[in-house]
């Protein structure tokens, strides 16, 4: 057998022998066929080509062209902005020496590529079929490739094999045909190949596949992978960083808006595997100086291009929240700003987008990628207020946000949809479900959440037959509600810590998709909802978030908002002094109640008695979110290891 010229034994891919059995499966039949362009919006030209037909009747190994050694200002160095005096650094002319390279694969490499059938087509049928799920569902999210072409009988025509294999990775993802699975796995096992032999010359086209590879995730962040989505992301930042992408293009430069979406799609990506693990972001804002992409940037589709702006603003504020939480830095200025940017998020979103309408309540049409869209608002609203000692009652915000969120999730599951979500949204889930934790003291709470778990574990089963990090998800879930159940005090009134400045995040919404809707708001007025969105008197939210629209464009790269000069933040009638803690002390455990900076106006609370502990687990999704309360969970030994 012919070993992985670049692989230890332990990483070595499953190569397949010779000898195959014909299958009848439209999957399992592959083409070698010559095709036309993968229309990028990088460049037209592309290296590691399959370019026409050889005398056997098999296309000819790809050859790499030589304009795509480097990006066209080729490899990008700052040094000369810290180290130059008087004379400055010459960085062109430093370039100027041969750079010994491979214009082609060795014969081992060959040999591989060949065996791993890295430049064969799947049929017609599959090709259209996987290109299309791409196309609608993984390129709203990531776009970062347009136009995609194959032909067979133009066999004058060239395109990136790394790039379509990828993409065939993605699509074979968020497919439910039946095979879908298996025949994803044989292109991820191509697109590797092709990406480690340095098949692929253009760094621009190396980092679009790099992204769309990290939609296969092999593995959950429990365990160590070379396969998993965060080792591709920094490979992609990396390479990102080597070619000058983290600097604005000039508008002299070509591909100014693929090169500004291309590195905000590795940005959101950072910002949303960050917040799942735990772990720290790869991308700093500090050290970046691209734009927020604009409607300029994009060609085609403005309603997508729309999704796609809104998206990066709320990755990036949930991404700071998740930063500032497991660092210890969550102060008065940060959450400040951090609320402000979530209220003008909400209240900028794009009509087209909004779950409800807006004066009647009414839940609007039903829209995919707007219910995707609104999930991530929802998490860090969850985050922004949770619990962070289990002594005091539920809280508005969580509460009424992971409702929503198992609301929406059980559209999905409904519609069939669970399998076309990305993997983050496991994360969401169990964002979702460790929010609800809080309600199980009170019964009449308890009773709506207990349903609402049972629509978490269904859709955990669902994500458990594609992405393994579901599994750790269940794991977390199944060791909670274990704990829980152990329990024995229950307080007889339903209570809820009342905060009118909370209320605020949900004036945007209706009834609809929220089970706990009317138990709050009717604790809240005794009847119906009160509506504070009147221009008359905008409510402290509203009125910061006013003043601030000024500043937008910078907020992206921004860790704070000015908190000097800011509308009064809390109902001082019922809030006395200040709420916040020190501008400079971060909140920690120790911090009594929740992790709040509004007015909570509380019943009488008896300590639950519930108890939790994270010594037992090592940095698994989510888990980061656990250490503030959970201080003597004793029950994980007796739950089976089923996963």
């Amino acid at each position: 057998m012919f070993l992985y010229p670049f692989a230890d034994s332990t990483t070595r891919p499953h190569i397949r022998k010779r000898r195959r059995k014909v299958e009848s499966s439209e999957y399992r039949r592959s083409e070698r066929v010559s095709i036309a362009p993968l229309a990028t919006i990088y460049p037209s030209k592309s290296p590691s080509r399959v370019t026409g037909i050889d005398s056997t009747g098999s296309p000819g190994l790809p050859k790499p062209s030589e304009s795509s050694y480097a990006s066209p200002s080729g490899s990008y160095l700052g040094r000369s902005e810290y180290i130059s005096s008087i004379v400055p650094i010459d960085e062109e002319d430093a370039r100027k020496y041969r750079v010994v390279r491979d214009d082609h694969p060795s014969e081992p490499y060959q040999r591989f590529l060949n065996e791993l059938r890295a430049f064969d087509l799947p049929p017609r049928s599959v090709r259209d079929s996987l290109i299309a799920n791409f196309l609608e569902r993984c390129h709203p999210w990531m776009p970062i490739v347009d136009n995609i072409a194959i032909e067979r009988d133009d066999h004058q025509s060239e395109t990136s094999m790394l790039l379509l294999q990828a993409i065939f990775v993605a699509g074979s993802k968020v497919s439910t045909a039946p095979q879908a699975q298996s025949v994803g796995e044989e292109f991820y096992r191509r697109a590797k190949a092709l990406y480690y032999s340095d098949f692929e010359k253009d760094p621009l086209v190396v980092i679009q596949a790099i992204c769309l590879l990290q939609w296969w995730n092999p593995s959950g962040a429990e365990h160590i992978s070379r396969d998993a989505s965060t080792f591709w992301l920094h490979m992609g930042v990396a390479l990102a960083h080597q070619i000058g992408l983290h600097r604005d293009p000039s508008p002299s430069q070509p591909n100014v808006g693929f090169r500004r979406r291309l590195w905000w799609t590795l940005f959101t990506r950072d910002c949303m595997i960050s917040a799942s693990h735990g772990r720290p972001r790869a991308i700093s804002k500090k050290d970046f100086d691209v734009r927020p992409p604009t409607l300029e940037d994009f060609p085609g589709n403005q309603e997508d291009a729309r999704l796609f702006i809104t998206y990066v603003e709320i990755s990036s504020i949930l991404g700071d929240l998740t930063e500032h939480s497991f660092r210890g830095t969550l102060g008065r200025s940060s959450r400040t700003s951090i609320e402000h940017r979530l209220f003008r998020w909400m209240s900028e979103l794009p009509p087209q987008f909004h779950l409800h309408d807006r004066k009647t309540g009414q839940l609007r049409p039903y829209n995919f990628k707007a219910r995707q869209l609104h999930i991530p608002y929802f998490t860090a609203l969850s985050i922004l207020f949770r619990p962070t000692v289990m002594d005091t009652p539920p809280a508005v915000a969580p509460v009424l946000s992971s409702s929503f969120v198992v609301g929406i999730y059980e559209d999905f599951l409904a519609r069939g949809e669970v399998p076309l979500l990305a993997p983050v949204f496991i994360f969401h889930l169990l964002a979702a479900a460790l929010a609800e934790v809080a309600c199980h003291n009170y019964p009449l709470l308890w009773a709506k959440t207990e349903k609402e778990f049972d629509v978490i574990n269904q859709v955990l089963d669902e994500f458990a037959h594609r992405f393994p990090s579901a599994l750790g998800a269940q794991r977390v879930v199944r060791g909670v509600t274990a704990a829980i159940q152990k329990q024995q005090s229950q307080r007889p009134s339903f209570e809820i810590s009342v905060s009118e400045r909370q209320f605020q995040f949900f004036n945007f919404f209706g009834p609809d998709l929220c089970s706990k809707w009317d138990l709050v708001y009717g604790l809240r007025h005794g009847s119906q909802r009160k509506n504070t969105m009147s221009e008359e008197s905008p409510p402290p939210l509203a009125a910061a978030a006013s003043t601030q629209n000024e500043n937008r464009e910078h907020d992206m790269n921004a860790d704070d908002f000015p908190v000097t000069g800011l509308v009064s933040l809390h109902d001082s009638k019922n809030s006395p002094t200040t709420p916040f803690p020190s501008a400079t002390q971060p909140l920690s455990g120790s911090e009594p109640g929740y992790m709040t900076s509004d007015d909570s106006r509380t019943l009488s609370m008896d300590p639950p008695g519930l108890s939790f502990s994270t010594s037992r687990l090592i940095d698994p999704v989510g888990n980061w979110m656990l250490n503030d309360w959970m201080t003597d969970l004793t029950y994980w030994d007796s739950i089976p290891n089923d996963s």
